[in-house]
């Protein structure tokens, strides 16, 4: 059974490549979901102190299960404050280091933690 697409040639909101022409609304779209999903990764390390929105950045972009294992958490339970090192480790993709994440994590680390 085969899928037929039918176009109506006649609505002046698509383009040519059948997407809707407000794009506009699909950023804010976009931004709004991000927003959502960042708020649940720092709700879930809110017992953390001061940083669970870094902790929030690192799990929307690594993963929560990746910043559990992470020895950033088990320095933070111990009491000791210095993770710099250990943030800044996240940046590698399929096993290679990547300079771009590595300029990323900083930038995060820098905005976001709370001395």
């Amino acid at each position: 059974m085969s899928t037929q697409i039918f176009i109506d040639e006649d609505r002046q909101d698509i383009n040519d490549r059948g997407c809707l022409k407000s794009e506009s609304s699909q950023p804010r779209q976009i931004k709004w979901l991000q927003s959502i999903y960042r708020r649940k990764f720092c709700a879930l390390y809110s017992q953390y102190g001061k940083n669970p929105i870094l902790f929030g950045c690192l799990a929307y972009n690594c993963g929560p299960g990746v910043v559990n294992k992470s020895n950033i958490l088990k320095k933070l339970k111990a009491g000791n404050r210095n993770i710099f090192k250990a943030y800044t480790s996240h940046c590698h993709y399929k096993g290679k280091w990547h300079k771009q994440l590595h300029k990323r994590r900083m930038t995060e680390f820098a905005a976001l933690f709370v001395f």
